[in-house]
């Protein structure tokens, strides 16, 4: 239904092969959806491959996680379709993720794990990323395009980058909490859960600073074959080229870049294959239950990179994404990181270079 959050190869994604779809037997109907564990992540990984999708467990032990990973399994015991909800309370949730194993294509299990995944938001406004194949089944739930997005993937080449208001440099567990007020005020909403697992997940990390003030942000993860970058936060297109080319720059030898560029940022949309970042395939950036604000043509509770330029969910299981913000405004959302009860661990590393892979 919706892409691979990462490909091993540059070109784009070839579609699965077509096989026949099997008729969904009478038992599979009245099988319930679960939650899944982490004792059900082989059968995900089975799962993925089925659908020609890499087996990204590192990726797949996040998304337990942060999310709500939902399954249906056949009556052999393995996963016929899963769908992953990813929820920031009343503000947003997330959807990826949502697979069905090829024997049972066009079956209805796909539209049943997405309506159990819709009633588990709770009446959030709900955002996912489509493509072509899956837009039919998301538009009748009733979602609707805002933009779409170009992946690329590359080498990554430097080049002079144009000078910001501000300089790049590798984040420390002392920026947490600016990293947190600067995500509540550009998204909207309440991703410090995510975040904060993040911070554990995520091999680099690094800051946009300006005169003693973080203006953005950027983080980076090893999937197989690539580093994949996001989310990243900045002010303007400049500081995005500065993360971006921070994170090219810190990749070694044969290591591959991915980022997430929406079509509302066409400046970056052209920078990026003119730094070794070759566009590879598209999709639909999908919401449901967006409502028109009075007098504004915007959306309520959406989050405001959406509404200016892109927005990453959270790493939208893809978690690369570019956000830009406008300086100084504010989110009816912006929470306080200091009161969460959560305690979080600080990763080891923060930015720069790491002599050793995490795995």
């Amino acid at each position: 239904m919706t892409p691979s959050p990462s490909s091993a190869a540059v070109s784009a994604v070839p579609p699965p092969p077509i096989t026949k779809a099997a008729r969904v037997p009478a038992p599979l109907r009245e099988v319930p959806i679960r939650r899944l564990s982490l004792d059900d992540l082989p059968a995900c990984l089975r799962l993925a491959q089925d659908r020609s999708w890499p087996p990204e467990e590192q990726k797949w032990r996040f998304l337990f996680e942060v999310g709500q990973v939902y399954g249906l399994a056949d009556p052999g015991g393995d996963l016929a379709a899963t769908a992953v909800l990813t929820p920031y309370g009343p503000e947003l949730a997330v959807v990826g993720m949502v697979l069905v194993a090829a024997r049972y294509n066009r079956q209805g299990l796909g539209r049943r794990l997405m309506q159990h995944a819709l009633a588990e938001a709770h009446g959030a406004p709900v955002a996912l990323y489509a493509t072509e194949a899956g837009r039919p089944l998301y538009e009748s739930l009733g979602f609707r395009t805002l933009s779409t997005t170009t992946t690329h993937i590359g080498y990554f080449q430097p080049r002079p980058v144009a000078a910001g208001a501000g300089r790049v440099r590798p984040a420390t567990p002392a920026d947490s909490a600016a990293i947190f007020r600067l995500d509540a005020q550009v998204t909207g909403t309440n991703r410090q859960a995510v975040l904060d697992q993040l911070l554990l997940f995520a091999e680099y990390w690094w800051v946009l600073e300006h005169d003693g003030v973080i203006r953005g942000y950027a983080a980076a993860w090893r999937n197989i074959g690539q580093v994949v970058l996001g989310p990243v936060i900045a002010p303007d297109t400049a500081g995005a080229q500065q993360l971006v080319a921070a994170a090219g720059q810190a990749l070694g030898p044969g290591e591959r870049l991915r980022l997430e560029v929406d079509a509302r940022v066409p400046n970056l949309l052209a920078w990026a294959p003119l730094h070794g970042l070759q566009p590879t395939f598209t999709t639909s950036l999908m919401v449901q239950g967006l409502r028109p604000c009075r007098g504004t043509g915007h959306s309520c509770s959406a989050p405001s990179c959406w509404l200016l330029i892109r927005a990453p969910i959270t790493l939208r299981y893809r978690s690369s994404y570019v956000h830009f913000y406008r300086p100084g405004g504010h989110s009816r959302h912006a929470f306080n990181p200091q009161n969460s009860p959560r305690n979080r661990r600080r990763p080891r590393h923060w930015g720069g270079n790491r002599a050793t892979p995490r795995r």
